[in-house]
């Protein structure tokens, strides 16, 4: 029987994202996305990240659908007056939300700005080929 610390196994092997990646049959760059967006659990020791195999394989069992009679049993509805909590993220408003402006409004935006000081977009192309002499 193996010491247990934390409640975490002493024996538990820690993998490399590469590893994980090789583990579980995926690109590495969407082992990278799963532990920024949390769905895998991981600890970041300077540059690297590092990931429990537990981890990975809990993981792994929450991914999994159909099969047993388990699966196609519906969750049990909350009970009457409880609030559910939704998956999705809560914006608190409009404003924290920065949805940039298409290319074409920035370029008209750019190009009224530099008529307002005397510039042309040939004069500012110009400009930048020949160098600042």
């Amino acid at each position: 029987m193996a010491d247990r610390a934390g409640g975490r196994d002493q024996t538990d092997t820690v993998l490399t994202v590469e590893q994980v990646a090789a583990y579980l049959q995926l690109n590495r760059l969407t082992v990278y996305r799963y532990i920024r967006e949390g769905r895998i659990p991981a600890s970041r020791l300077g540059k690297l990240y590092r990931v429990l195999k537990s981890d990975v394989d809990r993981f792994l069992e929450s991914q999994r659908v159909g099969g047993g009679a388990e699966s196609r049993s519906r969750p049990a509805a909350p009970p009457p007056g409880e609030r559910v909590r939704s998956i999705r993220p809560r914006v608190a408003s409009e404003r924290e939300v920065h949805v940039g402006p298409p290319w074409r409004e920035r370029r008209r935006e750019r190009e009224a700005l530099t008529e307002a000081i005397g510039l042309h977009t040939s004069d500012v192309i110009e400009w930048v080929l020949r160098g600042v002499h």
